[in-house]
């Protein structure tokens, strides 16, 4: 059941604290130039059994202890965090940071604190026996450039008297920089970005502008160094929400975002503090949610700091062992090679993958083995390349194998044992070996050299293992075949590792070789400039970086490598556009692939081509899943479930063998997966029905145009007939959760071009399709379906039948939907007259139609005219259905509605309690119906005045609506929003803001932000906004909410309306009185036309106008 929005309020406890005692440290630096200015390192908590040093460093102009105090005196790292974080040493640093303007000026530079910060912590550390401790930093402002350099002194430290300073870089485990400025932000150099921080605190004449525009120089070299080592240690980037005063008066955004958070580090998180730039480090309690959130990301940082830490010391121990056997001659080296290789001119956006890979193979085991997998065409071998030239020196030999098959593999060891003995003649049995030119006994000399027990840093790299055979059957009993194309033969990588538990190993493959290494599974780009970035470089056309046509393009091709890298080769060779290669990759897909240049850095793999040879290896082993492949292309790419095909039970024998029951399919769909070409989704919310599997949008489309390059109309129905019936026999809640996952199938399936089989009933196939959208709200595509089986059903059988009148009522509905209430009654009509001539005046059905004829009188305000109908179907419905039936109080519940808006309050209620009387004996409690009339209720009486009743209706809507296992979020965000209203009209303004914050909430969430229902929660939080005097807040709401009707609706639709009306009133209220006119003369002119000059809207359209005038006198 979820969770419900008037449930969500957290109660905040008040947590006390006790200052603990504070040990300081003598450390190199701490000779005080004045009491005013604490410089050095000072332990400020050693800390109960302290697991991590956490490090605070100040800004410019800071101070060791003033810039962590807040203004009630609590000083955070002194006053709370230890009592939240006890088992740390929690350390500060002061220097000299004064700016000109002050008595004093320090003559250290960043580079020389730096440097005196590395002198501090390592004395400390070393007389306290914590060298290999982890360290958190946490730096201000400043205090980050200084810690930059700090890192970037103790990494350059790796001999001497100095070694012992590397330890610093080595046992770093993370920096928080608290809006430290990296780099210049909008076209803003580093000088004029310390400079504006120096004006917070001093007139930053020109002088001080030209000299710390000088140190900025230095400064770009420091982010260039510190971009090598920045890898090593996990960021947090948190920046400055609001504007600082300046000593001069005026504010500023001292460190935007744009400096703040570096472009070039997409693995370290950005992180928002409400605050400005001083502020942002002084929190006055623990409440502050400053504090809460620096103090849960160093909690989260030390979970995994000493095992980082630790694998950091290792790594650095087997790089010095590496350089000491290569001063030494080391017989087991072999000077780099990548002959054969294919490589891209420059690795973009992996940079959070090629550190994994480092990660895993950093580790502390004898031997690491990295399972590098991903779909075709993902960047597998261009990873591994990089990591090879990354981290080259970590590897006495790094040996590259061809496992495309097992005759290349040996090819690639004979290959091998050649670079061996080249490089040491003296190795008889690698000699013998080749003289033998036996494979057998090559591949035996090869592995005799890798188990050699010095040789023990060598990296083998496995590359395009794509056929594993483990003695497995993947496919269960499903019918093996074979196929047109032959596939390589499969076999075990296993047997041709070393023997001996040493060395690290790399292999790159479709297929997710389970228990075999550690899987690191490469993604498609996920960042949409990485794909714009590739499309360029491949193109060499910078143009497309900011080309319209290119945005949509990368984002078809789906973040793909090969299929950017494709659509770029193409473009480099053609003067064809962005805009007319997107045209031509939609409609001419195999053409344009076949004529487009093959990469040799994917080994001339094509696109549409790169799948064919998994194909096959599927086709070989199941037709069934070999064929299924071929029907997914009648599907959305994503979401593919069990029950969706399972519906298809007149399908063809294939596909009844696949979904007879749940294991023959997830049999079918594993053997799928292990090729690579599909992927499970993850476990989201999917209710009683199974979770689906996705394939890449460039899988998809090979699926399409190469596997069916004619159009199979047989596959198409299968597909459409799935989706048009899979959510039969469900309601609620689950209904709705499954009608979310067809729509993007019930999408692709609306074009296909299944009209013409005369064999089916294609208008109720259409019908379904349509509905099915209708109650997702995409009422244009509901129309065009329910239009389409309209037209098929009528030249096939004519209008007097009883689908057509069901098409033509849904039609009626969802025109309804749309406020398009001229045609919805037409509609409604037509099929009022089909329903008299087939089943009588007061058959149940006719009399439903009825009561649709006056809801849609009633959302016109045809008031009149929908009371009439409502009494003939109540009429109708009191003879048939009798006096205690639920569908005769629901039809009497609507007529109170009617005497509602007509003003005959006694009436409504009359009509509302005795429909709640005979709900409440025939449905159980918390029937959503009977909640539907209680809120009515409440409704009613908060427009009479009455607050206290309303507020009690209310009030029980809202307690009984928790009971509600299958919950209607539309009633639920509905009664939010009236008791929001109610609120606002007692002028409760506070608890209106609440409620409404929850109404949108939980729209927004459950509904989506277009939904009509959030547009009513935004529309009331608009009007909350005006009345509180928040005339911003209100605009930028008020146009949120008109945007969205209009989009919606039209622009001339009663919602829209009330919307402008709404803008109208703001701007009065504000003295824009012009615009308030405009406003409020678009709406009195739509409404004379939409609804009518005499309408009670329209004339309230006009006294709004009137009170407009009034006040302007």
């Amino acid at each position: 059941m979820p969770g419900k929005p008037w449930n969500r309020l957290r109660q905040r406890a008040k947590l006390l604290w006790r200052p603990p005692s504070a040990v300081s440290v003598v450390t190199t630096t701490t000779i005080e130039t004045s009491k005013q200015i604490p410089q050095g390192l000072y332990v400020i908590f050693e800390g109960a059994n302290p697991v991590v040093d956490i490090l605070a460093v100040h800004g410019l102009n800071g101070h060791r202890d003033k810039t962590w105090t807040a203004a009630n005196g609590t000083h955070w790292l002194r006053d709370l965090l230890p009592e939240d974080i006890p088992h740390s040493r929690i350390l500060l640093w002061g220097y000299d940071s004064r700016v000109r303007g002050t008595p004093r000026v320090s003559s250290l530079n960043i580079e020389e604190h730096g440097q005196s910060l590395v002198s501090d912590l390592c004395l400390l550390r070393e007389t306290t026996n914590t060298m290999k401790r982890p360290i958190i930093v946490v730096a201000h402002s400043l205090g980050g450039l200084i810690v930059k350099s700090a890192l970037l002194h103790s990494d350059h430290a790796s001999h001497g008297s100095l070694h012992p300073h590397r330890s610093i870089t080595l046992s770093t485990h993370a920096i928080i920089y608290m809006s430290t400025p990296h780099q210049g932000g909008n076209g803003a150099q580093l000088g004029q970005m310390l400079a504006n921080i120096a004006s917070v605190f001093v007139p930053a004449d020109d002088h001080l502008i030209r000299h710390l525009r000088q140190d900025s120089e230095w400064l770009k070299h420091l982010s260039k160094g510190y971009g090598r080592i920045c890898d090593e240690f996990v960021t947090k980037f948190a920046y400055e929400e609001y504007e600082t005063p300046t000593v001069l008066g005026h504010s500023l955004m001292v460190v935007p975002r744009t400096s703040a958070v570096p472009a070039d580090q997409s693995d370290a998180e950005p992180i928002v503090i409400h605050a400005d730039h001083k502020n942002m480090v002084k929190y006055s309690s623990r409440e502050d949610d400053g504090y809460r959130t620096i103090c849960g990301h160093i909690r989260l940082l030390i979970s995994d700091s000493s095992e980082h830490v630790k694998s950091k010391w290792e790594m650095d121990s087997r790089i010095d062992e590496a350089r000491h056997m290569t001063i030494h001659g080391d017989e087991f080296s072999l000077p780099l090679s990548l002959a054969g290789v294919c490589e891209a001119v420059r690795l973009i956006a992996r940079k959070p993958e090629l550190k994994q890979l480092h990660d895993l193979l950093s580790k502390a085991e004898a031997r690491r083995i990295a399972i590098l997998h991903g779909l075709g065409g993902v960047g597998k071998t261009q990873l591994s390349v990089a990591y090879v030239k990354s981290y080259e020196q970590h590897y006495s030999a790094v040996i590259w194998l061809n496992a495309k098959d097992e005759i290349s593999l040996r090819q690639s060891f004979s290959q091998t044992a050649e670079r061996i003995l080249q490089h040491n003649g003296s190795l008889g049995y690698i000699r013998a070996a080749l003289e033998s030119a036996e494979s057998e006994q090559i591949l035996a000399a090869v592995k005799k050299w890798l188990d050699q027990p010095n040789n023990v840093r060598w990296l083998l790299i496995f590359d395009n293992y794509d056929n594993p055979e483990f003695g497995t059957n993947d496919a269960g009993d499903v019918t093996r075949t074979q196929s047109e194309n032959k596939a390589p033969a499969g076999y075990d990588i296993r047997s041709y590792f070393p023997h001996n538990y040493q060395g690290a190993i790399i292999v790159t493959t479709r297929i997710p070789v389970t228990g075999v290494g550690e899987m690191l599974h490469l993604g498609k780009f996920q960042d949409i400039s990485a794909s714009l970035e590739l499309l360029s470089l491949a193109s060499n056309r910078e143009e497309v970086l900011q080309d319209p046509a290119a945005i949509e393009l990368v984002k078809l091709l789906d973040g793909l490598p090969l299929a950017l890298s494709t659509a770029g080769a193409y473009l480099y060779q053609v003067s064809t556009s962005c805009s007319e290669y997107l045209e031509l990759y939609k409609n001419y897909w195999l053409q344009l692939q076949r004529s487009s240049p093959t990469l040799l850095s994917y080994e001339n793999r094509a696109l549409y081509s790169t799948w064919d040879v998994t194909y096959a290896q599927i086709q070989q082993k199941s037709q069934a899943a070999a064929m299924l492949l071929k029907l997914w292309a009648y599907f959305d790419n994503e979401d593919l479930w069990y029950e969706l095909l399972q519906t298809s039970t007149d399908g063809p024998l294939w596909l009844r063998e696949i979904t007879s029951n749940r294991i023959s399919f997830d049999m079918t769909m594993r053997l799928i997966c292990n090729h690579g070409l599909a992927e499970a989704n993850s476990d989201a919310e999917y209710g009683a029905f199974s979770r689906g599997y996705s394939v890449h949008q460039c899988v998809h489309a090979w699926m399409k145009h190469a596997l069916n390059p004619e159009p199979d109309v047989d596959l198409a129905l299968i597909a459409v007939k799935s989706v048009a019936f899979c959510d039969s026999g469900s309601d609620g809640e689950q209904k709705r959760q499954i009608q979310r996952r067809l729509l993007s199938h019930a999408e692709i399936c609306s074009a296909h071009s299944i009209e013409e089989l005369e064999t089916e009933n294609i208008p109720l196939i259409y019908y379904h399709l349509g509905d099915l959208c209708s109650d997702q709200q995409n009422y244009e595509k509901a129309i065009k379906l329910l239009n389409k089986a309209l037209d098929i059903h009528e030249r096939r059988w004519g209008p007097d039948h009883a689908l057509a009148m069901d098409l033509v009522l849904n039609l009626g509905l969802v025109l309804g939907y749309q406020e398009r209430y001229i045609e919805a009654e037409d509609k409604h009509i037509q099929a009022l007259r089909t329903a008299e001539r087939l089943f009588g005046p007061n058959h149940e059905r006719t009399l439903n139609i009825v009561e649709g004829l006056a809801v849609i009188y009633a959302r016109q305000e045809r008031f009149i005219d929908a009371e009439a109908r409502l009494q003939q179907c109540l009429a109708g419905k009191e003879i048939n259905l009798g006096l205690d039936d639920v569908s005769t109080f629901n039809t009497d519940n609507n007529l109170g509605l009617i005497h509602f808006h007509l003003g005959r309050y006694d009436a409504a209620e009359a009509s509302f309690q005795r429909a709640l009387r005979g709900k409440e004996l025939l449905l159980d409690d918390g029937n959503i119906s009977i909640l539907k009339t209680i809120h009515s209720l409440g409704d009613l009486y908060k427009e009479c005045g009455n607050f206290t009743k309303a507020k009690a209706y209310f009030d029980r809507s809202l307690s009984e609506l928790e009971g509600v296992v299958e919950i209607d979020y539309v009633f639920s965000v509905d009664i939010l929003t009236g008791v929001g209203d109610l609120c606002i009209q007692q002028g409760y303004f506070g608890k209106a803001e609440t409620t409404l914050y929850h109404a949108l909430e939980e729209a927004e969430k459950s509904l989506g932000s277009a939904h009509l229902v959030t547009l009513d929660a935004v529309y009331y939080s608009a009007r909350l906004h005006m009345f509180q005097a928040l005339y911003k807040k209100s605009e930028g709401m008020y146009m949120r909410a008109l945007e969205g009707y209009k989009n919606k609706l039209g622009g001339e639709c009663v919602s829209a309306l009330k919307a402008k009306s709404g803008l109208g009133e703001l701007y009065r209220r504000q003295g824009r009185f012009n615009e308030a006119a405009d406003m409020l003369q678009q709406v009195l002119e739509s409404r004379e036309k939409v609804l009518s000059p005499s309408h009670p809207s329209t004339l309230t359209a006009i006294n709004e106008i009137g009170l407009l005038f009034a006040v302007q006198n």
